[in-house]
């Protein structure tokens, strides 16, 4: 798999827009981003991968 490094504020910023989305329609992007972010940290020791993604409840589809 080909791959691209975005910038942490840029991550942020596009989980931010995706937080404003509903949940039924972002879920699966959001959870293959995070899952990526963690093993990009995994593989590196360098500098940390993590990304703050938006706690959305399910529910409502609004970001907590």
């Amino acid at each position: 798999m080909d791959g691209i490094k975005l910038s942490t504020d840029l991550v942020n910023a596009i989980l931010q827009y995706l937080g404003n989305q509903k949940f039924v329609e972002v879920a699966g992007l959001v959870q293959a981003i995070q899952q990526q972010a963690q093993a990009a940290q995994a593989a590196s020791t360098d500098a940390p991968a993590t990304v703050d993604a938006p706690a959305v409840d399910p529910a409502t589809s609004t970001v907590q």
